[in-house]
This record gives structure tokens, C-alpha cells and sequence, in this order.
């Protein structure tokens, strides 16, 4: 299971935030956007968050060599971080952001 919360992100724009059963963190980011509302935003960037044991160097390297689309970074508290982004600009199907979503 998870939590799933809306909010607002320092630039103004929405963002859902969460966490899974297992304390990893993930949050949705929406860019570009013309009002408040989530369906007038022309940019997402889906992003997890893992506490990690050892170092995974290596293995992010590993993970940004071999995906096109996406990135593994350690943020500034040491954690690993993957994120995926989805232009949204001229429309999408919703079996293509379901894709997105499965592919993060």
C-alpha cells in the first residue's frame, strides 16, 4: 500500500506527493501549468526516492547508461533518487501515461 497527498510545490504548481508501505518516497511534479489545476499542466516529472545501505554508484551509472528516458541521482542527503519525465504538450492518450507510469 501507499499515501497519496496533493499539494502545492514552491513554484506554485500542484504536486502529489507519497509514500510506500516500505517508507520509500515518490512524488508526482507538474510543470508549465496555467492555473492550479493538475489537467493544465503540460509537464510531469514522476520521482522516487530510496533510503540506501552501501554505495550504489555503480549501480546508477549502471541504470543512466542503460535507460534513454529517465535518471538515477543521489540527492543531497545521500538517497537514491530516479526520476522520469513526460511532456504532455499537444495531448497524450491514456494508455500512453499509463505506459509512463508503468515504465517509471
Amino acid at each position: 500500500g501507499f499515501t497519496a497527498n496533493q499539494a502545492v510545490g514552491a513554484d506554485g504548481d500542484p504536486v502529489v506527493e507519497g509514500t510506500a508501505s516500505n517508507g520509500d518516497r515518490w512524488e508526482i511534479l507538474m510543470y508549465r501549468c496555467t492555473g492550479a489545476k493538475a489537467k493544465s499542466c503540460t509537464v510531469l516529472q514522476f520521482r522516487a526516492t530510496y533510503t540506501v545501505d552501501g554505495d550504489l554508484t555503480k549501480s546508477m551509472n549502471d541504470f543512466n547508461n542503460a535507460w534513454v528516458f529517465g535518471r538515477a541521482r543521489f540527492n543531497d542527503n545521500g538517497d537514491a533518487v530516479i526520476e522520469y519525465l513526460e511532456d504532455l504538450e499537444g495531448g497524450i492518450t491514456l494508455d500512453n501515461l499509463r505506459g509512463s507510469i508503468a515504465q517509471w
